[in-house]
């Protein structure tokens, strides 16, 4: 079941998509650990904290359509066994390769819910309304996790809303549940079994990333960009003129550093908080991406740049157009090749060196359906359009 708000949290949703890759075999002693597994999954909002947005295998050049398929919402999500997984009006649900349903589990996502992440075990974690919970109210929303076969497995309650804020899990089987509201959010952390293992500051936590020595950095309300020590502590924090902007995405980069985007630009700090370069923009930055090289793609309302780790611009390409409510999405293979899908329905793949390779238009916008990517395995790329259909792509 949905309830009729669905059209808010579309508009709230956080910048970040999710997906798997199709890398080479694992050796076999690191195929038999459940992280090796998961980690072959390409990491997008469940498990790259990062927010990197780049897939280590090669994605497709030619796109031929496999199939496709309606009444899906947010950010889809690939497993390492390459079944596809995300929301839709049934609640959440696990698609086999070719498109056949393995199963659904009855839940609402509503304003309390966001993107689900997928666990090194399989597992799925969400926020949200479990089929029975009586109302879609802060009162009874919940984080749960549903087991491999469509099962759940445990819940607790969540007190507040994520309103489309992507969560992550870390390589240690930690749930971070950012939380937006109603009043004033937190960033809950849930171990394996659902226990509550700490919830961190007071603040309407509109993005969040994880860097790999535990610092995390997170877009707050009326705060701006805070680094915290994961203990509550605050190690520095910029305003960057930010007061209520719940669109504007956060990168923690290869080498440490954090990219910030704001209605002005592209700021770039290193892990003490120091400004290491600075790019205005007339149009404010919807979504990041890094390249394998550690240089950043940045995509605005019509445009998508790319710029050296020192903040050298190497080229601006023209790109279908977008809004700040909607965003686009962004991701980038292993070759440095990226996908870009706007709010008007239009889908682009531009190598590295900024040429166009592919430009598919996908059908007629929907209002309030934003755009998603997730990169798999044997060739596959799979876009919720905003059209509102998921569309799966071979190469």
């Amino acid at each position: 079941m949905r309830w009729p708000f669905r059209a808010l949290t579309s508009i709230l949703l956080g910048v970040c998509l999710m997906a798997p890759p199709g890398r080479a075999p694992l050796p076999a002693s690191a195929a038999s650990d459940p992280v090796s597994r998961w980690l072959q999954g390409w990491p997008m909002v469940g498990h790259d904290p990062q927010r990197t947005n780049r897939n280590p295998n090669v994605g497709p050049i030619h796109l031929h359509a496999l199939f496709q398929r309606s009444h899906v919402y947010s950010q889809p999500l690939i497993g390492p066994d390459t079944a596809i997984y995300g929301w839709s009006r049934a609640g959440l649900f696990s698609l086999g390769a070719g498109g056949k349903r393995r199963w659904v589990y009855p839940a609402g996502e509503g304003d309390a819910g966001g993107p689900a992440a997928l666990r090194p075990d399989g597992a799925l974690l969400a926020v949200g309304y479990p089929a029975h919970i009586p109302a879609p109210s802060p009162s009874y929303a919940r984080v749960f996790d549903i087991t491999r076969s469509g099962h759940l497995s445990w819940e607790i309650r969540a007190h507040y809303f994520s309103k489309g804020v992507a969560p992550f899990v870390t390589d240690h089987n930690q749930f971070y549940a950012p939380f937006v509201g109603p009043n004033s959010g937190k960033l809950d952390v849930l171990s394996a079994s659902g226990r509550l293992i700490r919830r961190l500051m007071d603040g309407s936590f509109y993005a969040v990333a994880y860097a790999p020595d535990g610092t995390i950095y997170a877009f707050l309300k009326d705060q701006g960009l805070v680094a915290l020590d994961g203990h509550d502590s605050i190690r520095w924090q910029h305003d960057l003129g930010i007061s209520d902007a719940p669109n504007l995405p956060l990168l923690v980069g290869q080498r440490g550093t954090v990219y910030a985007a704001s209605s002005q630009g592209i700021t770039a700090f290193n892990p003490a908080g120091a400004v290491l370069w600075q790019d205005n923009a007339a149009a404010p930055m919807l979504a990041l991406a890094e390249s394998p090289d550690g240089s950043l793609l940045a995509a605005d309302t019509h445009s998508l740049t790319k710029w050296e780790p020192s903040g050298h611009p190497m080229w601006k390409v023209e790109i279908g157009t977008s809004t700040s409510l909607i965003p686009p999405a962004l991701a980038v293979d292993a070759q440095g090749t990226s996908y870009v899908a706007t709010s008007d329905g239009d889908l682009r793949v531009i190598s590295s060196a900024g040429t166009h390779i592919a430009q598919i238009v996908m059908g007629k916008p929907q209002p309030f359906s934003r755009p998603a990517i997730a990169l798999g395995a044997a060739d596959r790329l799979v876009v919720l359009g905003a059209d509102g259909i998921l569309h799966v792509y071979g190469g």
